[in-house]
C-alpha cells in the first residue's frame, strides 16, 4: 500500500518540513495504517475499476452461443427430430452525438474527487497527528517544570510551619502553602493525563499498529516557518484541494449539461451474426447462415420535460459557480487569519523569551545573594518560582507559534511549506 500510495501524496513526511525523524516515521505509520484513509484510497481503486468496466461495455460487444434441441412426437409413431446451432456475434452502438465520451468525462471527474477528498482528508489528518505530537513534547517540558514547582512548595509549606511553629506566621499561611502544593500536584497528575490521551489518539490514528516511545518525543519546534507573504496566498489558494474540487464541480455541471442535451438526439446501433444449424450434429456445418441488422432510435421530444430538465442541470451550474466563488474566499481568508495567527504568535514567543531571560537574570543574582547569605531560602525559592512561571509561559508561546505554523502549513494544503 505504501508504494501506491507514494505517487498521490505531497510526502510530508519525506520533505524537510519536518525537523525530527521520529515524527516523520510516526506519519508514516498513520498515513499508511489509517483506517479512514485506507477507505478513501479503496474509493479511488473502485473508481479505476468502475471506468474499466465502462470502457469493456462499451466496446464491441461479442457472443458466442451452441445450442441443440429436441423434439418427440407421440401422435406419429414415436417420430422425433432434432436442431443444433451455433452463432457468433458483435454488437457495437455507434456515438455519432459524443455522449459516450461526455459519461468518460464525468467517471474521470468523479475519480479525480474521490482523489482531493483523500488528499483533504490526509491535510487533516497529518495537522492532528504534528499537532498532538507537540502537545505531548510541550507537556514533557511543562511536567519537569511542574515538578521542580512541587518541590518549591514543598520547601516553602516546611518554612511556613517552621514559621508557625515559631510564633512569626498564621495558620492561613500554612493553609495556602499546602493548597499551593496541592494544586501543583494536580496539575501534573492532568498534564500526564495530557501526554496519555495525546499517546492514544496517536495511536488511533495509526489504527492501533504503532506503539509510541515517548522518550523519543521530544522536540517542540518540529516544523520549519511557511515562506510565504501575503500577497502569494491567491497563488496558493488556487490549487488548494477544495478550490480544485468545486472547479471539477463546475466542469461536472457543465458535461451533465452536454449530456442532457445529447439525451435528446437519435441513438445507432449496429449488429452483426453468422452461424451454422442442422437437424444432424454431422450436418451441422452444412448449413451456415448470416444476418446483419441496424438500430436508429428517434427519441420523442417531450419539450416540457426537456425544458424541466435543462433548467435542472442550469441551476446545478449556476449554483457550481456561486460555490466556488464561496469556497475560493473562504480558503483566502482562512490563509489570511492563519498568518495573521502566526505573525501574533512569533511576537509573543519573541516577548516570552525576553522575559525569560530577565526572570533568569533576577533568579542568577538571587542565588548568588543567597549563596552569599545576603537573602533568606523563602526569598530564593520566590525568585526561582517566578523564574519557573517565566519558563512555562516561554513554553507555552512556543508551543502556540509551532501549532500557528501548523495552522498555515495546513492552510497551504502543506503546498507553500515544503
Amino acid at each position: 500500500m505504501e508504494n501506491e500510495q507514494g505517487d498521490w501524496l505531497y510526502d510530508i513526511e519525506e520533505s524537510n518540513l519536518l525537523t525530527t525523524p521520529y515524527l516523520n516515521e510516526l506519519l508514516a505509520s498513520v498515513i499508511i495504517n489509517n483506517f479512514e484513509l485506507n477507505l478513501a484510497i479503496l474509493d479511488i481503486k473502485k473508481g479505476e475499476l468502475n471506468t474499466k468496466k465502462k470502457d469493456d461495455e462499451q466496446g464491441v460487444q461479442m457472443n458466442i452461443n451452441v445450442s441443440s434441441s429436441h423434439s418427440k412426437y407421440l401422435d406419429h409413431g414415436d417420430e422425433s427430430s432434432g436442431n443444433y446451432s451455433t452463432s457468433f456475434g458483435l454488437s457495437y452502438d455507434v456515438d455519432f452525438f459524443g455522449k459516450k465520451n461526455i459519461e468518460d468525462k464525468l467517471m474521470s471527474i468523479d475519480q479525480e474527487l474521490s482523489f482531493l477528498d483523500f488528499l483533504g482528508l490526509k491535510n487533516d489528518i497529518t495537522t492532528l497527528v504534528i499537532n498532538e505530537y507537540v502537545s505531548i513534547s510541550s507537556n514533557k517540558l511543562k511536567l519537569d517544570v511542574y515538578k521542580r514547582i512541587k518541590d518549591i512548595r514543598i520547601d516553602i509549606l516546611k518554612i511556613e510551619r517552621e514559621r508557625l511553629d515559631s510564633g512569626v506566621s498564621v495558620g492561613s499561611e500554612v493553609l495556602s502553602a499546602q493548597q499551593s502544593l496541592d494544586s501543583a500536584v494536580a496539575i501534573i497528575e492532568n498534564i500526564k493525563e495530557e501526554i496519555f490521551n495525546s499517546v492514544n489518539r496517536i495511536e488511533f490514528f495509526s489504527g492501533n499498529t504503532e506503539f509510541i516511545d515517548i522518550i523519543k518525543i521530544s522536540e517542540v519546534d518540529v516544523i520549519n516557518l511557511p515562506d510565504v507573504t501575503f500577497s502569494d496566498l491567491p497563488k496558493f489558494a488556487g490549487t488548494h484541494h477544495s478550490v480544485l474540487g468545486s472547479m471539477l464541480q463546475i466542469k461536472s455541471s457543465e458535461l451533465n449539461f452536454e449530456l442532457e442535451e445529447v439525451a435528446w438526439y437519435p441513438q445507432f446501433s449496429i449488429s452483426g451474426s453468422i452461424g451454422t444449424q442442422g437437424e444432424k450434429l454431422r450436418e451441422i456445418f452444412e448449413n451456415p447462415f448470416g444476418s446483419m441488422s441496424s438500430l436508429l432510435i428517434f427519441p420523442v421530444i417531450e419539450w416540457h420535460k426537456r425544458t424541466t430538465n435543462m433548467g435542472l442541470v442550469n441551476a446545478d451550474l449556476t449554483t457550481a459557480h456561486l460555490n466556488y466563488e464561496n469556497v475560493i474566499s473562504s480558503v483566502v481568508d482562512v490563509m489570511n487569519s492563519s498568518l495573521i495567527n502566526l505573525y501574533a504568535a512569533q511576537r509573543h514567543y519573541e516577548i516570552s523569551q525576553i522575559e525569560l531571560s530577565t526572570a533568569r537574570l533576577t533568579r542568577y543574582y538571587s542565588l548568588n545573594n543567597y549563596n552569599a547569605g545576603f537573602t533568606s531560602k523563602y526569598a530564593d525559592l520566590l525568585t526561582e518560582f517566578d523564574f519557573l512561571n517565566s519558563k512555562l509561559t516561554e513554553i507555552d508561546a512556543q508551543y502556540n507559534l509551532v501549532t500557528a505554523k501548523v495552522e498555515l502549513c495546513s492552510a497551504l494544503d502543506y503546498r507553500g511549506c515544503l
